[in-house]
């Protein structure tokens, strides 16, 4: 069992979170608004994935440090055109053990 942080509450990033919450793992969520936040940890729902019901263990912050801290696997999955920018963010948070995954889709312009 891994503790991985998922950057990004889309409908990539919550359709991995569930795959890797059923698989045993346990995942923090990033969202970028607090309306996102608020919606996956009272309502346990994601805006863009509305048939999809979030277990309770899951949690969302908008806290790169309370998602990142702790994770043995750092999951980008924020759109490709702000990766430069989520990485700059948390390129002070990141320990050299962690591993870190992107799975952006698009391209940056």
């Amino acid at each position: 069992m891994k503790n991985i942080a998922m950057i990004g509450s889309g409908g990539w990033g919550v359709a991995l979170t569930l795959i890797l919450n059923k698989n045993g793992h346990n995942v923090k969520l990033w969202a970028y608004s607090e309306d996102e936040k608020d919606l996956i940890n009272n309502e346990r729902k994601c805006k863009f994935l509305p048939q999809a019901v979030i277990p309770e263990g899951i949690t969302c912050s908008n806290s790169f440090e309370e998602v990142i801290n702790g994770a043995d696997i750092i999951v980008i999955v924020t759109p490709s055109g702000v990766i430069r920018s989520t990485l700059n963010s948390i390129k002070n948070i990141v320990r050299e053990d962690q591993i870190i995954l992107l799975a952006s889709k698009g391209i940056e312009a």
